[in-house]
C-alpha cells in the first residue's frame, strides 16, 4: 500500500514538471492577433505605422551644446565646444551633470558668453535653432549641435536584468526596451506593463499589453527618453520556471529515495 502511494507521488511529480515547461512557452508570446476574425495560428503580413514622437526638453535635463563659430572681433574660426569636450563619450553619459548644461527649474540653461536661454518644452531641434539665433549676437555664422545626455530607459520589476540603460536611438519600442533588460521572466504580467513618463512637468502613466498586436499602433508602445518601464509579477507567482523545476527535481529525488527504501525494506521482511 505504501509502495503504491509513493508510485503515485512520482507520477504527480512528472506531471507538475511537464506543466512548468508549458508555462514558460505560454508566457513568451508577443504581439498576438487577438481579433476574433483570425485563427490562432494565422500567418500573414502586417504593416505598423509608427507614430512620430518628438521629445520635449524637461526640467533637470542635461544638454550637450556645441557651437562652431567665427568670433565677430577677429573672424578666427573656432569649433571648440562650450563645455570642453568634442563628442558624446562614455564619461559624458556616466556623469552627464559634470559634462553638460542642466535645465533649471525656470526652464533655462546658462551658456558661457551667450548667457541664459529658455529651452523647457522645446524639441531638441527648436532648442538648437533658439541657441543658434542668440549666438548670432556674439558670433558670425554660428552652427549649433545639441544632444540630450541624460537619455535613459529604466526597466524594473519582473525582468531578468533590471536597470537603467542609456539609449541613443529615438523612439525605440517597448520590446527593445525589455530586451535591454534581458526580457521579461516567465511569470511576468505582460498584459499590463506600466510606463511612467514625464510630460510638461507631470508624470503620466500608460499601460501596454505587449501580447496584443494592436498595441504596436499606440504611441505608448514607443519609448521616450527617461521613461520608466515597470513589469508586474503575476498574482499567483511563487517561483520562476527554473526555480520551480529545481524544486520538482529535488522532490522527485526525495520521493524516489523513500520509495526505494520501502521496496528494500519490504523485501528484507520477506
Amino acid at each position: 500500500m505504501k509502495q503504491k502511494r509513493f508510485l503515485n507521488l512520482i507520477i504527480i511529480v512528472i506531471i507538475l514538471s511537464s506543466v512548468s515547461s508549458c508555462i514558460s512557452i505560454r508566457r513568451s508570446v508577443y504581439l498576438k492577433d487577438k481579433s476574433l476574425k483570425s485563427s490562432h495560428n494565422a500567418v500573414y503580413d502586417t504593416v505598423f505605422t509608427q507614430p512620430t514622437l518628438v521629445y520635449k526638453i524637461q526640467k533637470t535635463d542635461v544638454l550637450h551644446v556645441e557651437i562652431n563659430r567665427y568670433k565677430l572681433t577677429d573672424q578666427t574660426e573656432s569649433s571648440e565646444p562650450l563645455q570642453g569636450f568634442t563628442n558624446i563619450n562614455t564619461g559624458a553619459m556616466q556623469n552627464p551633470y559634470l559634462k553638460g548644461f542642466v535645465v533649471h527649474n525656470d526652464g533655462s540653461i546658462d551658456l558661457p558668453v551667450i548667457g541664459s536661454i529658455k529651452v523647457f518644452g522645446l524639441s531638441l531641434e527648436d532648442a538648437r535653432e533658439a541657441i543658434r539665433m542668440k549666438s548670432e549676437e556674439f558670433y558670425s555664422e554660428p552652427t549649433v549641435k545639441i544632444y540630450l545626455l541624460n537619455s535613459y530607459i529604466t526597466v524594473i520589476g519582473e525582468v531578468n536584468r533590471a536597470g537603467r540603460y542609456p539609449v541613443f536611438d529615438d523612439n525605440i519600442s517597448i520590446l527593445e526596451a525589455l530586451s535591454l533588460a534581458g526580457d521579461c521572466t516567465d511569470f511576468s504580467e505582460k498584459e499590463k506593463i506600466k510606463i511612467l513618463r514625464n510630460e510638461n512637468g507631470q508624470t503620466k502613466i500608460y499601460f501596454v499589453d505587449v501580447t496584443d498586436m494592436n498595441a504596436a499602433f499606440a504611441s505608448s508602445f514607443y519609448m521616450q527618453p527617461n521613461d520608466i518601464v515597470m513589469v508586474k509579477a503575476q498574482g499567483k507567482k511563487r517561483y520562476n520556471t527554473q526555480q520551480f523545476q529545481q524544486v520538482i527535481t529535488s522532490l522527485g529525488a526525495i520521493v524516489t529515495a523513500v520509495n526505494t527504501y520501502f521496496i528494500i525494506d519490504d523485501r528484507l521482511k520477506r
